[in-house]
């Protein structure tokens, strides 16, 4: 075969398209998996001359497009992308053979890793952030509320991406043009379309022969056995003493077809043993009756119980999603995950369903080898999908790791512009983290933080304030970086310790500073003085000593009684 005929694909089913301009490489196969809320990724097989010499860098990275014609020849799929991976696989006397891999542009999002804060912003607004420089088109119908911290750690961006939109329901796909590919985001199947020219679907078992229509050649119908409820519980501090729980039932039926699918009635386990119980569920986290600059948004908690009901609504849908879902085969290129389609002709399955997976497999029928030109006309192409039941609302399953800090961290203390102390009602603090590489240094670096003392009970116990450039350290409930919490303070070498060290090292106590003051001069102190032989116990007041007895007084001095006045001895 002539190469200037190998490479003029204009008369082939299977085409491809690349930066390299249209008599450079040749497709003689193509595979590959599309699912929703996955990252499709196809591998291509590309045949090219024998001494053709490919820049790499002028194809990876670079957008190429398979054009994929079903048998009829009438209609064009076509899978649009990124070359992610280029691979030269072998050379001899007629061609050169090169393996690509296409994904979307998306999939550049899994390459980077990063640490941020996100504050008072709903799920949306973080990902419309997030999706900067990329193709999506946010097709939401629910509401989202405003979470008051949300953090991105050693994430991706697109796992951070993923992980977010799986914990709020949040699915996508895409959608293939000639020249570009979009990502939708969804959360309703009832916004979805059917795939655009495919009025139905006709089923016939029978393989083979000339048929005007594509078909569906087979179809698997399949149940599995699910718990029935979903029960959550969280805690929020402000709310101590309330019952933070929600709940929600599993769908009882589903109907495919025909057929009625009792989700309920296939274990005689009772049904307190079909229960999946989540604590902490995290959905109380997202509230604050704090703004950040101190005041008071008390109604925010109010949002708390609905916040958890939706939640339980949403597990209990990722557990319906997986209970029925049927298999099948056909002919059909144009099936795309995420889009509809109506079942016509099957015995008992006629019904509409929603798309979920793909796999394509396409190559080219021809011995490049043979001189016959004619060849390469014929197709071999098939595909197993995966769809469900339009009726049941696809929500995805929380796959994505959420991350996990474990251990503690160091953090500065920060604030207001020329403030020295900033706390909130509850003596809670904001904080600078050492991985957070923002330029934000004052008080909306952070959320609230509460800060963990010695005693703490109903208006008495420990109260000690960590103030603006002060090092703390940091602890995490749950590991949860959106859930910090302060369990104590360290020096440093600009925060020194109030003695000299190691000459000192026999004494200890508590040392404060008067608010603006001079550390060294304008303070109030409680010295333990353990030097042998010079044991006591020193109080020093900045200026007034005030000393409350509510009943009787006793002071015994078995020696002598002496009254110090003057600085703190060093």
């Amino acid at each position: 075969m002539d190469l200037s005929e190998l490479f003029d694909a204009s008369n082939r089913p299977l085409r491809v398209e690349t930066p390299l301009g249209p008599m450079t490489l040749a497709i003689s196969a193509f595979r590959g998996r599309e699912a929703v809320s996955r990252l499709y990724e196809f591998q291509l097989t590309l045949l090219g001359s024998p001494t053709s010499d490919i820049d790499f860098s002028k194809i990876l990275g670079k957008t190429a497009t398979v054009s994929l014609d079903d048998f009829t020849g009438l209609t064009t799929r076509y899978f649009n992308g990124i070359i992610t991976s280029f691979a030269e696989v072998s050379r001899d006397d007629q061609f050169t053979q090169y393996e690509a891999t296409l994904a979307p542009k998306h999939w550049l999002m899994g390459l980077t890793r990063n640490c941020r804060i996100f504050q008072r912003m709903n799920v949306p607004q973080v990902l419309k952030e997030v999706f900067t420089g990329y193709d999506v088109d946010f097709n939401l119908k629910s509401s989202y509320p405003d979470r008051d911290y949300l953090v991105q750690y050693e994430e991706s961006d697109l796992d951070f991406a993923m992980r977010l939109m799986e914990e709020v329901g949040i699915y996508f796909h895409f959608k293939h043009e000639k020249e570009k590919h979009t990502m939708f985001l969804c959360d309703q199947t009832v916004s979805q379309v059917s795939i655009e020219g495919i009025s139905g679907l006709i089923y016939e078992q029978i393989i083979g022969g000339v048929r005007p229509e594509n078909r569906i050649y087979a179809w698997r119908r399949e149940q599995q056995i699910t718990t029935k409820k979903v029960a959550l519980r969280d805690i929020a501090f402000q709310m101590t003493g309330q019952d933070l729980d929600a709940s929600a039932d599993i769908v009882k039926t589903v109907k495919c077809g025909l057929a009625q699918h009792d989700l309920h009635a296939v274990s005689d386990l009772p049904d307190e043993r079909r229960e999946v119980y989540t604590f902490p569920s995290g959905y109380a986290g997202w509230f604050d009756d704090v703004n950040g600059g101190g005041g008071d948004q008390s109604g925010e908690l109010g949002k708390t119980n609905d916040a958890g009901d939706a939640s339980a609504r949403l597990d209990a849908q990722r557990i319906a999603t997986t209970a029925v879902r049927c298999q099948g085969n056909s002919d059909i290129p144009r099936l795309t995950p995420g889009y509809l389609f109506t079942l016509l002709r099957h015995s008992n399955g006629d019904d509409e369903y929603q798309l979920l997976e793909i796999e394509h497999d396409a190559k080219v029928d021809v011995n490049y080898r043979s001189h016959d030109a004619s060849l390469g006309t014929d197709l071999h192409y098939e595909n197993n999908f995966l769809c469900q039941p339009k009726a049941v609302q696809f929500r995805p399953q929380l796959i994505t790791p959420r991350p996990k800090i474990h251990g503690m961290q160091s953090a500065r203390v920060v604030g207001p512009e020329k403030e020295e102390i900033f706390v909130d009602k509850y003596g809670r603090i904001k904080v600078k983290f050492a991985w957070d590489r923002s330029d934000i240094e004052n008080e909306n670096a952070s959320c609230w933080i509460r800060v963990g003392q010695v005693w703490a009970g109903p208006r008495w116990g420990a109260f000690f304030w960590p103030r603006i450039g002060h090092e703390v350290i940091v602890a995490f409930e749950e590991g949860d970086p959106d859930r910090p919490i302060v369990v104590g303070s360290v020096y440093n070498s600009k925060n020194m310790p109030p003695l000299e060290l190691p000459s000192n090292n026999q004494k200890g106590g508590i040392k404060s500073c008067i608010f603006q003051g001079d550390p060294l001069k304008n303070f109030n102190a409680l010295v333990f003085h353990d030097v042998p032989g010079h044991q006591y116990t020193q109080v020093h007041s900045e200026r007034q000593a005030v000393d409350n007895t509510e009943s009787y007084r006793y002071n015994y001095t078995p020696t002598k009684h002496y009254a110090l006045c003057g600085s703190l001895p060093g």
